[in-house]
């Protein structure tokens, strides 16, 4: 607030027109009221034209030579005396009773004076002044003399009186004179008082327009918020039940992952325990294979053997055969029964010097084992690196999206790895077994 408007502000509150004018009628009705004062003013103020002294009294020998015209004294009435004021301040919180106080006592006074039996000359018709004369006489048609001695005693008292009513006067006019002023300065306060009521009221307009402009903004402002808090929210309902969606899905994943991870660490596990048995497995073929070798060997030698004996009673029959063949003339004959039957001493010859077959040799069950090992075996090794093959691709495939060709690789995958591992505990029962 500027310095102009805390004057017209503190000059309000000095005459109550402070905080509590609010509204323009209140405004309105104020500056009426003022100016129904300032016109009772005008009319209660006592005319500023300076009246007239009264006359002088005729002097004593105006009197003497008037004889003959008898004297009427005015009776002397007590006037009020009025104190003189030295100083009048001017107040402007009680502009109005002093106004009011100061027009109605000269307006009393007057009263008084119209009501009071004293009669001038300048007012009776019938009352003559002379020059010398220092008292009012009053003709009539009696023509008695008043004594000397109270015409003295009553001009002094005139005089007396004359004086102190010039001092009134004077007194009147000095606070007429005040007045005076006091009603200027009244009239340029109020002259003042109208402009700033006339300012307040414009004032007041322009920020009552002001409120009402601000009042539909604030308006605007709060339907806009309004809507902006609805969709925001809306937009935290859609964020919290997608947050909630999320969340169920991430549970979802979660326990998947886990169930997968526990699923991956039962295949590594069994995983393990079929290459600790795959282990075992190439051990013993290891073994069996020696074996194998072994028997091979001594098959080998056994046969070698076998044909090299078949070989040596071939040369010894050979040589019986021609050595009987070849007897001389003087050997003793043989004797006919010998001779009856040659063929059978030849075929005894024969059965004793012919080859006898070799005894077949059983081939050991071991054998036979070695080789049923040899293709459990070979199978083993071609079902475990189809499983690696299928868990390799099987772990290419992602767990999630991909659609439903990769679900259904997923699956077919999946029904390759059961057979596998049906022909895997196939095989490995077999082994055990044997």
């Amino acid at each position: 607030m500027t310095k102009n408007n805390k004057e017209k502000s503190s000059f309000w509150k000095k005459l109550g027109l402070g905080k509590n004018k609010t509204s323009a009628s209140s405004m309105t009705s104020d500056k009426n009221s003022i100016k129904s004062k300032r016109l009772s003013t005008q009319q209660l103020q006592p005319p500023t034209q300076a009246t007239a002294p009264p006359p002088l009294p005729p002097s004593l020998p105006e009197q003497r030579a008037q004889k003959k015209e008898p004297a009427i004294m005015a009776p002397r009435v007590s006037l009020p005396k009025i104190k003189s004021q030295p100083s009048i301040h001017v107040d402007h919180h009680d502009i109005s009773s002093t106004c009011t106080e100061s027009v109605v006592t000269p307006t009393a006074h007057q009263k008084e004076e119209k009501e009071s039996p004293i009669v001038y000359a300048t007012e009776q018709p019938n009352i003559t002044r002379n020059s010398d004369s220092s008292f009012v006489v009053v003709q009539s048609n009696d023509e008695t003399p008043a004594p000397p001695i109270l015409v003295v005693e009553e001009r002094e008292k005139l005089l007396e009186t004359i004086e102190q009513l010039k001092i009134e006067l004077e007194n009147e006019k000095a606070t007429v004179n005040v007045l005076q002023l006091q009603k200027q300065a009244v009239t340029k306060d109020l002259d003042y008082f109208e402009l700033s009521v006339d300012e307040l009221l414009t004032e007041k307009t322009d920020l009552l327009q002001q409120l009402e402009d601000e009042k539909i903004k604030n308006q605007q402002y709060l339907d806009d918020l309004n809507l902006s808090l609805e969709k925001q929210k809306a937009t935290a309902d859609n964020a919290r039940g997608q947050s909630f969606a999320v969340d169920q899905t991430k549970l979802e994943f979660e326990s998947v992952q886990e169930q997968w991870r526990q699923e991956q660490k039962d295949l590594m596990s069994e995983i393990n325990s079929k290459d600790k048995t795959i282990r075992e497995l190439r051990t013993k073929l290891n073994k069996s294979t020696d074996q194998v070798e072994a028997l091979q060997k001594a098959m080998e030698s056994l046969t070698k053997s076998h044909s090299e004996e078949l070989s040596r009673l071939a040369a010894e029959k050979e040589k019986l055969t021609a050595w009987t063949l070849h007897t001389p003339s003087g050997s003793p004959r043989i004797q006919p029964e010998s001779v009856i039957h040659p063929s059978t001493a030849e075929e005894d010859e024969e059965e004793e010097w012919a080859p006898r077959p070799s005894p077949v040799l059983p081939i050991p069950s071991s054998s036979v084992a070695v080789v049923q090992q040899d293709d459990l075996d070979s199978q083993l090794r071609r079902l475990t690196k189809q499983k690696e093959k299928l868990q390799s691709t099987y772990s290419k495939i992602p767990l999630t999206g991909g659609g439903p060709q990769s679900r259904r690789r997923k699956e077919e995958l999946e029904a390759m790895l059961d057979q596998v591992d049906s022909q895997l505990s196939k095989v490995k029962q077999k082994i055990r077994r044997s």
